[in-house]
């Protein structure tokens, strides 16, 4: 009997979901692989062998709450400085004003 591999390939969507999640996620599942590998080798004791992660679902909930919320900081971090830039303009644009209407003011004074 010949020792062939079935052929398989990913779907579109897997590798766009894949290369999205962010990377520990991806570092997790790819540990879980590799325990499950190791697992499968004939020399690995069944009994004694432990998973590196425990509960890999709780795991990666875990992970996708984290990354959330840093997405969360980052996204109010930005907004922020978007809003702060723009009140620096609003308030460079009323100094320009500001100073457009005293030379206005004066001009007039000059040719009154």
């Amino acid at each position: 009997m010949d020792d062939t591999m079935s052929s398989y390939s990913f779907s579109h969507q897997f590798y766009q979901r894949w290369t999205c999640a962010p990377e520990p996620i991806r570092a997790a599942i790819t540990q879980e692989l590799k325990d499950i590998t190791t697992l499968l080798q004939n020399d690995t004791p069944f009994e004694s062998f432990v998973f590196n992660t425990h509960d890999l679902d709780t795991h990666i909930d875990e992970l996708y709450e984290n990354h959330e919320a840093e997405q969360a900081i980052a996204k109010a971090i930005t907004d922020k400085k978007a809003e702060e830039q723009a009140t620096a303009e609003k308030q460079q644009r009323e100094e320009q004003q500001k100073v457009k209407a005293a030379e206005d003011a004066r001009l007039k004074k000059v040719l009154d």
